[in-house]
C-alpha cells in the first residue's frame, strides 16, 4: 500500500542493535519524520512526525528536506534537520525527550550537515548564507552550552553592504571534519582552531 504522503531523504541510516533508524520529509518539507526499521524483518517499528513546518525553507532538487545523519547510542537518537528542529527520542519508546526549534540559519539550498555526539556534547555545524557557526549541546537537555560564529572576512560584500549572490559565496557544501583540535578539553567553551571541510 502506498504511504498517503510519500516521504523521502537523503539521509544515511544509523543502526544500533536490531533497529535502524533513518529521518524523513515530504517533498515539500512540510513534515519532518524519524522512522524505526527492524534490521532483521525490515519492517517499519516506528513512524513519528517530529515536526510540522509552515513555510518550509527553499530546498534544491538534489537535496532533500531530511539529509543530515542521525546521531545515536544506547537508548537514545539525536537527530536534526537543521532550522527546521533537532530532536531527542527515547529509542525503547519513542517518547520525545527534548526537542529546539530556535536554531536559525539560511541553509539556502537544504540543510546536510551532519551532527556529532562526544562525551555529554551533541555537536551541530550550521552554515548557513546568512549565519555560520558550531554550537555543542547538552545532549541529556538540549540546552545550549556554547556557541562559535564562523570568524571568515568572505570579502563578497556588494556595493549596497549585503552579500553577493544572496550569500552563497559564504556556505560550505559539505559537513566539516574535524582534523586539528588545539584545546585539551572540546567540552569547554569554543575551541576548535582548526577544521577542513571534506
Amino acid at each position: 500500500m502506498e504511504h498517503p504522503n510519500p516521504r523521502q531523504g537523503l539521509v544515511i541510516a544509523v543502526i544500533w542493535g536490531q533497529q535502524v533508524w533513518l529521518t524523513t520529509a515530504t517533498a515539500d518539507g512540510h513534515e519532518l519524520s524519524a522512522v524505526c526499521i527492524d534490521r532483521d524483518s525490515g519492517k517499519v517499528v516506528r513512524d513519528l512526525k517530529l515536526f510540522d513546518v509552515a513555510k518550509p525553507q527553499f530546498c534544491h532538487p538534489f537535496n532533500s528536506y531530511a539529509s543530515p545523519t542521525p546521531a545515536i547510542e544506547a537508548g537514545r537518537i539525536y537527530v536534526t534537520f537543521g532550522s527546521p528542529g533537532t530532536a531527542c527520542l527515547d529509542t525503547q519508546t519513542g517518547k520525545v525527550l527534548w526537542t529546539r526549534r530556535d536554531i536559525e540559519c539560511n541553509h539556502f539550498r537544504g540543510a546536510g550537515s551532519s551532527p556529532i555526539l562526544y562525551s555529554n556534547l551533541f555537536f551541530l555545524n550550521y552554515d548557513g548564507s546568512d549565519h555560520q557557526f558550531v554550537l555543542a549541546l547538552d545532549k541529556q537537555t538540549g540546552r545550549t552550552v556554547w556557541q562559535k560564529q564562523r570568524s571568515i572576512d568572505y570579502q563578497d560584500l556588494g556595493a549596497d553592504g549585503k552579500p553577493e549572490q544572496g550569500g552563497d559565496y559564504r556556505k560550505a557544501f559539505a559537513t566539516c571534519q574535524v582534523r586539528d583540535v588545539r584545546r585539551a578539553d572540546p567540552t569547554a567553551e569554543p575551541g576548535i582552531e582548526s577544521a577542513l571541510c571534506v
